[in-house]
């Protein structure tokens, strides 16, 4: 292929919802730390010219440790998520095409999708994973229901994310002072179009402790070929 794709692992969160004194993204599955699966999962894709790491400075050796012969990049994180992807975004070879965007705490991000949603990014200037949602949703204020929301077009979003690297960089110079809640937020203020391609159940962000409960009993069937 013609273009050139580069990705942004994003391990600067605090997570203190882990309630881990670690930052989430080097949290141990396996003994091995969630954003290690993430990196080797995009490794395996061929089109993948170039990875960036962003996570706080104090946690520069243990990545080197980790990632000890591989090929990445490491830049320091922001003060918000934003913040750190476009310090990321700073970081790309000017020969990138494309850069996908993932969570460092989503280890079991799978090669199949990575590569659709780069194929999509031809026709689209951003792409994303997502689910529907299939909970009721209730609008709750202070503990008490207010509104049940209509749940028939809602997704729940995952990453990575996929955007064109010029469009992105466009976006984030002319919005990066606003609080956005991911990277596809910014494309939609510009009135951009964004493709929605079918997530994975098991592409799970860990959040809480409970979390790191169902990513070690995943990542045991994954051992056992499940």
């Amino acid at each position: 292929m013609a273009f050139k794709v580069a990705v942004i692992i994003v391990c600067a969160g605090r997570g203190r919802r882990l309630k881990k004194n670690i930052d989430k993204a080097f949290a141990k599955i396996g003994r091995v730390p969630l954003f290690c699966y993430s990196y080797k999962a995009f490794r395996r894709v061929k089109d993948v010219s170039q990875i960036i790491v962003v996570a706080r400075r104090k946690y520069f050796g243990l990545v080197r440790h980790y990632l000890k012969g591989q090929y990445f990049s490491l830049v320091e994180g922001g003060r918000r998520r934003q913040d750190s992807v476009y310090n990321g975004i700073k970081a790309l070879d000017e020969s990138i095409s494309y850069v996908l965007i993932h969570d460092g705490a989503r280890p079991f991000i799978k090669k199949q999708k990575i590569i659709r949603l780069i194929r999509h990014l031809d026709k689209y200037p951003a792409v994303t994973l997502g689910l529907p949602v299939k909970e009721a949703l209730k609008l709750v204020r202070k503990g008490v229901i207010k509104k049940t929301m209509e749940r028939k077009d809602l997704y729940a979003i995952q990453t990575p994310q996929g955007f064109k690297k010029k469009i992105l960089l466009q976006a984030y110079n002319r919005i990066k002072k606003k609080d956005i809640y991911d990277e596809t937020h910014l494309l939609e203020m510009l009135g951009k179009r964004i493709k929605v391609i079918e997530g994975d159940l098991l592409n799970i962000k860990i959040t809480y402790p409970e979390d790191l409960e169902l990513a070690e009993a995943i990542l045991a069937q994954e051992k056992k070929g499940f």
